[in-house]
């Protein structure tokens, strides 16, 4: 009996399921080799050029200018971070927690200050040491692709 009750339920729940509209959740705007970037990355990487813009009293361009600029940068870390990862660069967790409280103290801040402070403006700390995770990476791979091409001569 319980069966027939679950298989009505699910049988009466089934029409109205497909009659709803689909629902957008994402959409790609760019691929970089096998990986995409979605519109929900566009946007946040957007809203941040915002803010620093803001923060720094720059005037921003007009946003589809500013939102190409974002493209075209995101579209460049992850290319470059897939050849980071490609050719086995690595970021160790000791390297990190160095990196974060440098940064930290450069905003005459202690770790928790800062770590609170980050909280405060919305971002997430975890959040805050994966980019500056990338950002070493990305520094490494340039240092490393730079070095390989300078040769001195006396």
């Amino acid at each position: 009996m319980r069966r027939l009750l679950a298989i009505a339920l699910l049988g009466g729940l089934a029409p109205a399921a497909a009659a709803a509209p689909p629902l957008l959740v994402d959409r790609v705007v760019a691929v970089v080799n096998k990986e995409v970037i979605t519109l929900t990355e566009l946007a946040e990487g957007t809203a941040l050029a915002e803010e620093q813009l803001r923060r720094q009293r720059i005037a921003a361009p007009p946003r589809p200018v500013l939102e190409r600029q974002v493209l075209e940068r995101l579209v460049l870390d992850k290319a470059q971070l897939q050849m980071a990862s490609e050719t086995g660069l690595r970021v160790d967790e000791l390297q990190l927690d160095s990196a974060v409280q440098r940064i930290a103290e450069n905003n005459k801040l202690t770790l928790a200050e800062f770590r609170r402070r980050l909280e405060q403006d919305g971002v997430a700390f975890e959040r805050f040491r994966g980019e500056v995770r990338q950002q070493i990476l990305l520094q490494r791979l340039r240092e490393r692709e730079v070095n390989a091409r300078v040769n001195v001569s006396e």
